[in-house]
């Protein structure tokens, strides 16, 4: 992939080779992570560029409170991209929503949005893509009843008013239906995709409130570690009473015990078929046929399963990398050292001395426009002034001006 800047130019971009923007939000989350994983993969294969548009900080909140966070989503009105893929599922502010359907809606190329459904993208020009989660809480179930011989199984779910809970229900119905298996309306609990409705549901177990069953699905992670560490807590083996496995895993399974069988979702496929769609729609303008892509069950000892080491090596690595990460930027002074600089000069070198807080990226570039310092608004014309921030790399100041992307090689 080749390293590109976005300034303002009125030169003409080559097209020798096709762009697409990946609208996304927290990139670092493991699940954006897999998704782009798969459309870097599948892009390469096809000699296609790839910028990501994506703000750090994603709240669920209204977006004046972030104006500067969200202001890179602008770059979606460049005439430079060939279509986009939007990572759906991390947009939780729907003041944001509404910009970028705005800007997409203005756009005159194919979009394929990834993940969950959006009602509101609905978008002429749009393809909505993902993994089934009625399909894939259907292989989950059968799990239980044909690895392991269970008829008496509870679900715990997401919130009655969202979609996906009803979805993942719906699969474990029809798991039951094709076992044989009578469906109890009772068995069906209500959480809220966090470990509070775990522990809730725990507590119930425990007190007497609900009967055991021989087997709970949790309709995410976070509920069933919320629900063995409850167990934990009051030094109950949870495993000598039922079974029960997770969904869409989370990679926080080694922080718990005993260690969770969780379903995986094939977001790297899902990520791959987003580019196929895009990339078939633009060169060939065909609509090709799409099926979610099955995904994974990652076993562990929550129901008895033997776990792969290589599964864990790779969680406990995430896991460890993330610990790391976090404990080097809550012990830097970098804020400090920042605060300090008198110069653009000194910018650059203090935030070349910290480019290490910044995880498996070859160059780091900050962006002003020339006039910068000035309270006035930006024209076509201004200047941005674009440089690296890393000790090694030649520290030239690039002048760019609108809707271009210069290529280094």
């Amino acid at each position: 992939m080749k390293k590109v800047f976005i300034g303002r130019s009125t030169a003409v971009r080559s097209k020798k080779r096709l762009l697409f923007g990946v609208i996304a939000a927290s990139v670092s989350d493991i699940s954006q992570r897999e998704l782009l994983l798969g459309i870097i993969e599948e892009a390469k294969k096809n000699n296609i560029d790839i910028a990501v548009i994506s703000n750090v900080i994603n709240e669920n909140c209204n977006e004046r409170e972030l104006p500067f966070e969200n202001i890179i989503y602008e770059l979606i009105d460049l005439p430079i991209f060939d279509g986009f893929i939007m990572l759906s599922e991390p947009f939780l502010c729907e003041k944001l929503r509404d910009k970028i359907r705005s800007l997409l809606s203005h756009k005159h190329v194919p979009v394929v949005i990834a993940g969950s459904v959006l009602p509101d993208f609905n978008l002429p020009n749009a393809r909505l893509i993902n993994t089934s989660n009625e399909n894939d809480m259907e292989e989950a179930v059968n799990h239980l009843i044909e690895d392991h011989g269970f008829t008496d199984i509870d679900i715990l779910t997401g919130y009655d008013s969202i979609e996906a809970s009803h979805l993942r229900v719906k699969g474990y119905k029809k798991s039951l239906e094709k076992h044989g298996i009578p469906f109890d309306e009772n068995k069906v609990i209500y959480g809220d995709f966090w470990t509070e409705s775990g522990k809730k549901l725990a507590c119930e177990y425990i007190e007497g409130c609900r009967p055991y069953p021989q087997a709970l699905v949790c309709a995410n992670d976070y509920m069933a570690f919320g629900l063995e560490d409850e167990f934990t807590e009051r030094n109950i083996n949870v495993t000598n009473l039922f079974s029960f496995i997770g969904f869409d895993l989370s990679m926080d399974r080694t922080n718990h015990s005993p260690l969770l069988t969780s379903y995986q979702f094939n977001r790297k496929q899902l990520g791959r078929d987003a580019v196929k769609i895009l990339y078939k729609k633009l060169k060939f303008n065909v609509d090709i046929e799409f099926q979610p892509p099955e995904g994974k069950l990652i076993n562990g000892l929550s129901c008895s399963c033997d776990f792969s080491d290589i599964d864990i090596k790779e969680e406990q690595l995430y896991s460890r990398t993330k610990i790391k990460y976090m404990q080097w930027i809550l012990s830097s002074n970098m804020d400090q050292k920042i605060t300090s600089c008198r110069t653009l000069e000194e910018l650059m070198q203090v935030m070349g001395e910290f480019q290490y807080l910044v995880r498996y990226v070859q160059n780091i570039f900050v962006c002003l426009y020339e006039n910068w310092y000035e309270y006035k608004p930006y024209t076509r014309n201004d200047n941005l002034l674009c440089r690296s921030i890393m000790p090694w790399f030649d520290t030239s100041v690039f002048n760019l001006r609108k809707n271009c992307l210069s290529y280094i090689r």
